[in-house]
């Protein structure tokens, strides 16, 4: 075997392709004419998160040196191991064991979804037959085809080896499903002819014999069900004329989650991992005992060497001795341009004198005499040691003159073996568990450092070395010498070819894999110079979300501050969870539950339920229950970070620069800062004021008030009143508008409001409040003005009463954060200001949720959270959208909204079709209860999309989460009205009401009913 690498430089960017030659029959010298000979190409690690790719080919390369591991395979994949050998002597192999090898950094780095190299293009989308064609029925921007084709080192060089192979076979094995490609990708057909045939009868007994008939078989572009257009296989088939061109997807799990790539394109237990590597290895060597069957192929081979009508030129390189490597220009650049001219020229002369030998190589430069351009050759080598010989070892038998064949290792004592495989099984069970759990990923990143933050060389890919020369492989086993016509281009990279064969024995632990990593810090900063790749402050659901995912799914090193937990907040007080949990969203759902059973006890004697005696509220019990559920949640969270790896520091965390946090007198350094601190509770200022209780009080009252006011019209307003009504309260709602709910659809409100009243809620709007006080007895006195909506005048009234909560708006939680000391920029309501991807002014630093001046809902700020992580760590910029989200108010009754409202709808679209109904829901038609429901639908007349559908009456947020995935599809009115029903339920009538209530023309300004 002969191990090369190439180098090739395009501005600051470089990338290296490392091939093997193995050669059974002896190693031919550099510049031979393979004719007469099966030549393959294998290509593996194309794609950076395809790990499983690389496996199967260092695997091969294995079983290509080492009959005696070969031959039990073979036997059990029925080949007969003599064969094989007997056709081995007549190939040669060029395995290229990971191509994209800038592109397994990032994947090492922790992005595992990423497939493009290290500059953000897939280097199987950058080959020039139909490059850059986009496809409209599916996003362009998963294709990253590159400026020009061929403008990626990766496929420059690849191409390169291609024409100087001539290969009868390409392959190129990817993951993500099962299945056996041909051309073309580019268009949904196979080629014609008896070639393609023949290609296609190979891939249908390779479907029989390794897949069990599994497998897609055929043109990918067909299979697969997308086209895919500037493809290594198609260039394979039609410039380059390769016979066998293929791409062979091993493995994929169809059940992951498509943001879990690493389950997705690779198996993850070892009986999984050799169910893929075992049959696929096989199928190599069942390539080779079809091939010559191929029609063209067998016409090949039978003319005499040197004679032979390759598939490509034999062109080495550009310029001189075609060993140089050429540098890239702008769009492909000028060097690929020379290459393609020289290309042509040497075709034509091919077509003249039907030759298509290989070009020679030079036979002069430095000869390898400097051992430091040999560095990563030799690290490739060792690697490759690893898997080519066994722990015993044995001298592989070797002719003059550099070249070396693959031979048999001695047969080693039967325990020894035993021993050996059952100790490698045992590691291999114990690594797979111990690197699927996030918080052991988090250890050894802070034990070795994370590979994002490395700044230092680190090993090579494949493992191996670490750059030490000559020596150090000899030390470790291995011989090596320099092959005739190694040499280095100064212009733009390195070519550097060994000849390395093992010696009589091999170190005995296999190094680490790893890879180096230079990501920019920004600012100019370098990325080992902070303690965290991301930092968050607040662990609220957006900043545990955001903090989870960077560190769990793309391997970041964060850390996240927040108070100590407390189920009021304060400016010493929090806890993890933040506000939905701890104080909002999930307790506040608990007092609905419990305030809806009075009325439920009282609608079952409706249904012949004889209840007895009045059935008694435990509040003290009911309140224990509570905090206790409180508790359990915030120790979930707290281990969540723990098992994502995320460090959690408890204290008050503000800035003190664009990159430095200080967390109770202790600060740490962040790449990336998130403010995640969410909103608080706004009290208005009037006489006594300070007197009111806030809903993080109201959650933790010790009595059901027997009288409340409720200061608010918002949505946290209306649902503390119903609430309170539930537990059996006077209610009192002050809100200074004349309908509570602003900014929801006006029938909406209107109807809310009057189930309200008829619920004994007293409503007291265009109301301002003057004054509370507090008399001897602990009641409280409350003075408010009313405007009289008909006459304009306004009227005092006091209330007297047990508690007086404001409910009236939240604001972002800004105090003392240090944004002003960092620069921050904040918006006239007080927010933090930032861009449609969470960023602020200062580059370093980002917010999401409530803190901003978006949507103040939970799911929202989760999705900003996702959104995030993905621009920041993903290498996909990622915009939060906020359109058509769907909402719910816990009220009594419940309503539920997503899209516009009937006022926004007509001022956007202009016509518009309203169809409502409102009817007594089944449960209170012999109940007695007078509760009814509205439903409402609001259609753009000209589109015939629904662009407003609302809903207030029982199980409003349960039906609404279903109208809101229609509406955020772009649902039609016609759509619904071909839905059939669940009769009987409320829900159906989204999907029978047939005719208009309303259809109103803006510019006609004509409204009919």
């Amino acid at each position: 075997m002969r191990v090369d690498e190439e180098t090739q430089v395009d501005g600051n960017y470089s990338s290296t392709l490392t091939t093997v030659t193995v050669e059974p029959a002896g190693l031919s010298p550099p510049g031979a004419d393979y004719g007469g000979k099966m030549r393959l190409l294998l290509n593996f690690g194309e794609h950076g998160r395809e790990l499983i790719s690389s496996e199967i080919g260092l695997h091969v390369l294995r079983l290509l040196c080492d009959a005696t591991q070969r031959a039990p395979l073979l036997r059990k994949f029925k080949l007969e191991p003599s064969a094989v050998d007997e056709l081995l002597q007549r190939t040669v192999f060029k395995v290229i064991p990971m191509e994209n090898i800038r592109g397994r950094e990032k994947v090492e780095a922790g992005q595992l979804c990423e497939r493009k190299n290290g500059r953000g293009v897939d280097p199987n989308r950058n080959w020039a037959v139909h490059w850059g064609f986009k496809e409209k029925d599916y996003d362009p921007s998963e294709e990253y085809p590159g400026t020009a084709a061929f403008s990626e080192p990766e496929a420059a060089l690849m191409l390169r080896t291609a024409r100087t192979l001539r290969p009868h076979v390409w392959a190129s094995v990817h993951s993500g499903m099962e299945a056996l490609f041909m051309p073309y990708d580019h268009k949904a057909s196979v080629p014609d002819g008896k070639s393609a045939a023949a290609t296609l009868n190979i891939l249908k007994t390779l479907n029989e014999r390794t897949c069990r008939k599994r497998c897609a078989t055929g043109s990918g572009g067909k299979s697969v069900g997308y086209l895919a257009h500037g493809t290594a296989t198609d260039y394979m088939w039609q410039e380059l004329h390769v016979p066998v061109p293929m791409t062979w997807e091993v493995y994929g799990d169809q059940k992951a989650h498509f943001e879990d790539c690493f389950r997705m394109f690779n198996p993850l237990t070892k009986p999984a991992f050799d169910a893929v590597v075992e049959p696929w290895t096989a199928a190599v060597f069942t390539l080779l005992t079809l091939l010559p069957s191929h029609p063209t192929v067998a016409a090949e081979l039978a003319r005499p060497s040197g004679a032979a009508a390759g598939a490509g030129s034999g062109g080495a390189a550009a310029g001189g001795g075609g060993g140089g490597v050429a540098a890239l220009g702008p769009a492909g650049g000028a060097g690929f341009e020379q290459q393609e001219q020289q290309f042509e020229q040497q075709k034509q002369q091919q077509q003249a004198t039907g030759s298509t030998g290989e070009a020679a190589e030079a036979a002069d430069g430095d000869g390898g005499a400097a051992a430091g351009s040999a560095d990563k050759a030799l690290e490739i080598a060792s690697a490759l040691k690893e898997h080519l010989q066994a722990v015993e070892g044995g001298e592989v038998a070797a002719a003059r003159g550099g070249a070396r064949r693959c031979g048999t290792m001695p047969q080693r004592n039967n325990m020894l073996r035993r021993l050996y495989w059952l100790v490698a099984v045992a590691a291999l069970f114990v690594a797979h568990y111990l690197w699927s759990k996030p918080r052991f990923r988090y250890l050894l990143s802070r034990q070795l450092g994370s590979a994002r933050r490395r700044s230092a060389a680190r090993l090579v890919p494949l493992g191996g070395l670490a750059k030490q020369g000559i020596q150090r492989a000899a030390g470790a086993g291995w011989h090596c010498t320099a092959a005739a016509g190694g040499r280095r281009s100064p212009s733009a990279g390195s070519l550097r070819s060994l000849v390395c064969t093992p010696s009589a024995r091999a170190p005995s632990a296999r190094r680490a894999v790893s890879v180096r990593a230079d990501a920019g810090a920004g600012n100019g900063a370098a990325a080992a110079d902070f303690d965290y790749d991301l930092f968050c402050i607040g662990a609220g659901s957006g900043g545990v979300r955001a903090s989870r995912v960077a560190a769990g799914t793309y391997g970041a090193r964060v850390g996240i501050c927040e108070m100590p937990f407390n189920p009021i907040a304060s400016d010493e007080a929090g806890g993890a969870g933040g506000t939905c949990v701890l104080r909002g969203c999930v307790p506040k759902k608990l007092f609905v539950y419990a305030s809806e059973y009075r009325e439920a006890f009282s609608d079952a004697q409706g249904f012949g339920w004889q209840l007895g005696a009045e059935p008694s509220l435990d509040w003290t019990g009911f309140l224990a229950k509570k905090n206790a559920e409180l508790h359990r949640l915030n120790g979930i969270y707290l281990n969540l970070l723990k098992n994502s790896g995320v460090e959690y520091i408890e204290g008050r965390g503000k800035l003190v620069d664009a990159h430095t946090v200080d967390v109770g007198g202790k600060r740490v350094t962040a790449k990336n800062i998130l403010v995640a601190t969410g909103a608080r509770a706004f009290v208005p200022t009037f006489e006594g004021s300070e007197l009111c209780m806030i809903s993080d009080d109201a959650l933790e009252v010790q009595e059901v008030p027997k009288s409340i006011v409720i200061l608010g019209g918002g949505y946290i307003a209306v649902e503390f009143a119903g609430i309170f009504a539930g537990l059996g309260s006077e209610v009192h709602l002050v809100y200074r508008a004349d309908l509570p709910l602003r900014g929801f659809d006006e029938e909406v409100r209107k109807f809310a409001a009057e189930q309200y009243a008829q619920n004994g809620v007293h409503l007291h709007l265009l109301t301002t409040p003057q004054q509370l006080q507090r008399g001897a007895d602990g009641r409280l006195k409350f003075t408010a003005q009313r405007k009289n909506a008909e006459s304009g005048e306004t009227e005092s009234f006091v209330v007297e009463c047990d508690h007086v909560m404001a409910a009236t708006g939240r604001r972002p939680n800004v105090h003392n954060l240090g944004l002003e000391e960092a620069g921050v920029r904040m918006t006239k309501k007080g927010a933090i200001d930032v861009d449609s991807y969470s960023r602020t002014n200062v580059p370093s630093v980002w917010a999401i949720g409530d803190v901003t001046d978006r949507m103040a809902l939970t799911p929202v700020a989760l999705m900003e959270a996702m959104a995030l992580t993905r621009t920041i760590f993903g290498g996909e910029p990622t915009q939060p959208d906020h359109t058509n989200v769907a909402t719910a108010v816990f009220s009594h009754p419940q309503i539920g909204t997503v899209g516009l409202s009937e006022e926004q709808a007509l001022e956007q679209y202009g016509d518009i079709d309203v169809f409502t109904s409102s009817f007594k829901p089944m449960r209170n038609t012999i109940s007695g209860n007078p509760g009814r429901t509205l439903m409402k639908l609001i259609v753009a007349t000209q589109s015939d999309v629904v662009v407003g559908c609302h809903m207030v009456g029982p199980d409003s947020a349960e039906i609404m989460q279903g109208m809101g995935v229609a509406v955020k599809m772009g649902v039609t009115k016609k759509q619904l009205d071909t839905t059939i029903g669940i009769h009987p339920s409320a829900a159906e009538e989204f999907v029978t009401m047939r005719s208009p209530t309303r259809q109103l023309r803006k510019e006609a300004a004509k409204v009919t009913a």
